[in-house]
């Protein structure tokens, strides 16, 4: 892996077709010694064959090279997400994955103006057609969006609340409660369990996963926006989970 690593470039440029020991030297902005011991290491450990100063990737080298190029994908984007207190927001006993992280859009509040960090979320709610999501905390200017989306007939959404939450809008908001039990293009669920983070998956027009993270008195700690097919897959599996065992809401008499 070591060897790999330090010698991804020519590994790469030899992948992409350059099999000429000369030129690989001339293309690269190492030395023609350091090129040369690369190309040599690489032969050493099983990654290229040569023949005549022309090279070829061994089985082992196409196989290997990709898996490198998606651990080392993966291994920033954690990095990254780490850096930015991402991780540290995650529960320990929460659903998880770290494709969800690679080639992410990663936003931390500014203590200035924490909310802002939401624009991301609003505008994949506002071009959404369908939603899933499921969310332990309300925030007002959300609600208000996804409601006015519902009542105006541009979005079908199923969405899982707390118990806590439906409680809350219940007090703050009956109206809209009111009025979101009784549109056919929201089916809304309540639930028992505990909500680790707020997650959305839309796939029409475009597929998008989000998750916002919390800390323990509800301020946002981290938002995460996906359109990667792991990504979302792995959303609409998270989903689908909290959503079987909550209870559908019908509306009151």
């Amino acid at each position: 892996m070591r060897t790999l690593a330090r010698r991804a470039e020519l590994m790469a440029a030899i992948l992409d077709g350059t099999r000429d020991r000369r030129e690989l030297a001339s293309q690269s902005s190492a030395s023609r010694s350091t090129v040369y011991r690369g190309l040599d290491q690489l032969v050493e450990h099983d990654f290229l064959t040569e023949s005549a100063g022309t090279y070829a990737p061994t089985t082992f080298g196409k196989l290997v090279y990709p898996e490198f190029r998606r651990y080392i994908k993966s291994f920033g984007a954690l990095e990254d997400a780490n850096e930015r207190g991402i991780l540290a927001a995650i529960p320990d006993d929460a659903p998880f994955d770290q494709t969800v992280l690679v080639e992410a859009e990663l936003t931390t509040p500014d203590r200035c103006a924490p909310t802002a960090v939401l624009s991301d979320i609003e505008t994949i709610v506002a071009e959404a057609n369908d939603l899933r999501f499921f969310t332990p905390v309300v925030l007002p200017t959300f609600l208000e969006l996804y409601c006015q989306q519902l009542f105006d007939g541009s979005l079908t959404a199923e969405t899982v609340f707390g118990s806590d939450v439906l409680a809350w809008i219940q007090e703050e908001h009956p109206d809209k409660k009111r009025r979101l039990e009784r549109t056919e293009a929201a089916t809304l669920k309540r639930t028992e369990r505990t909500l680790p983070y707020e997650l959305g998956v839309t796939t029409d027009p475009t597929q998008r996963m989000y998750l916002v993270l919390y800390g323990d008195r509800g301020n946002i700690r981290g938002v995460v926006c996906n359109d990667t097919d792991a990504a979302v897959s792995w959303a609409e599996t998270v989903y689908r989970e909290y959503s079987t065992d909550a209870t559908t809401v019908t509306p009151e008499r």
